[in-house]
């Protein structure tokens, strides 16, 4: 197939995509582009991953959201597969359309809220008080949306079982629980944490979360 994988091991948004592709075994090659900087950027001038690149034909795709249904299609359409996409993708086009909706949340809203929130605190921004009081509050909406929904969903964000709303979901949550989401924010979003445990533990993550821990006090 000639396909190529490209992603940036200290990137949120390649997690899936990269954990899906070694999951399913696909004939896919998965590049650091820290060791293929050159050739990358020739494709992809922009730099952002994760992205998939055709060397045969020279078809290229981006973004996270289309990259994860690109995967999890080949997947289901491997000779002798008993994999359904549907199980991942949705259902009916009400459990598609959700699922769709919890990816984009996701990946826009909610992960770029919380780097705002966090970044300037690990020195990964300058800090500015006025734009963190405004990207503090503005996660505390999200993270109630996200509390709710699992609490009248009994723990999943779309039907009874994991689907690619909460594999995507959880790979951004992941950064929050790495600097920011500590012992004492974890006692007010029992629903959230549940769900972000169970979800880490599924097989299709591999061994990604394997050695993560909990974050017990946060630093800022």
């Amino acid at each position: 197939m000639g396909l190529i994988l490209y992603y940036a091991p200290n990137m949120i948004r390649p997690i899936v995509p990269l954990s899906l592709s070694r999951y399913f075994k696909l004939d896919i090659e998965c590049k650091d582009i820290s060791k293929e900087e050159g050739n990358f950027s020739k494709i992809f001038p922009l730099k952002l991953t994760p992205t998939l690149y055709d060397e045969t034909s020279g078809w290229r795709l981006t973004e996270a959201i289309a990259i994860n249904n690109f995967l999890i299609k080949t997947a289901s359409e491997q000779p002798d597969s008993n994999f359904k996409s549907d199980t991942l993708l949705g259902w009916c086009i009400k459990s598609e359309s959700e699922i769709l909706r919890w990816e984009s949340m996701a990946v826009s809203d909610f992960l770029n809220c919380e780097i705002d929130v966090i970044a300037p605190n690990i020195g990964l921004r300058p800090p500015d008080e006025k734009k963190q009081d405004i990207a503090v509050a503005r996660l505390s909406k999200i993270l109630d949306i996200y509390e709710t929904q699992l609490h009248m969903n009994k723990g999943f964000l779309v039907g009874d079982h994991v689907t690619l709303a909460d594999l995507v979901t959880a790979s951004c949550f992941y950064f929050g629980f790495k600097f920011y989401f500590d012992s004492e924010w974890r006692k007010d979003y029992p629903n959230i944490v549940n769900w972000y445990n169970q979800t880490v533990k599924t097989p299709y993550f591999n061994d990604f979360f394997k050695d993560t821990k909990l974050l017990e006090k946060r630093e800022f």
